[in-house]
């Protein structure tokens, strides 16, 4: 998809991302490429639904993000504001289990260029952004099967 729309102005391309993002569960093979797009692209704040404006207008100046991944991962765009969601990430989530599972810890201004979009879809509090990488931590646990995780990530 993103081969398919990268090159079409804001107006086109936000909507059509941003209606599909939900859609696409794995783009860490990509995600310089999909970096690069979303950077040329700017940011999606005028094509944002009502909600997504309401969650976007909620969160603070600064903003605290995690990612739960393989340590090679590190440098996605795929974030949350909730540390649980990023441990259940960390954990393989949907993906399986990483080889060397982490939580990175990022910080980013809302109004950053880097800040993209946040997204409620999928109740996984998810802001899509490149942010400042302040701290990455080995995560031991707990991993996926562990009934208590899954259920604070399921919870809204």
């Amino acid at each position: 998809m993103l081969k398919a729309i990268a090159d079409q102005p804001p107006e086109i391309f936000w909507p059509l991302w941003l209606f599909n993002w939900s859609h696409i569960d794995y783009c860490a093979d990509l995600h310089w490429d999909v970096y690069d797009v979303l950077k040329r692209k700017g940011s999606a704040q005028p094509y944002l639904d009502d909600d997504s404006m309401a969650r976007f207008l909620a969160l603070p100046k600064m903003v605290t993000v995690y990612r739960g991944c393989d340590r090679e991962y590190v440098d996605g765009v795929a974030w949350t504001t909730s540390k649980k969601v990023a441990g259940y990430f960390a954990t393989g989530g949907r993906y399986g289990r990483p080889i060397d599972p982490v939580i990175a810890t990022g910080k980013i201004g809302k109004c950053s260029p880097d800040f993209f979009f946040p997204n409620g879809d999928r109740n996984e509090q998810e802001i899509v952004c490149y942010p400042k990488v302040i701290h990455v931590e080995e995560y031991t646990g707990p991993f996926v099967g562990d009934h208590e995780l899954i259920s604070e990530r399921s919870a809204p």
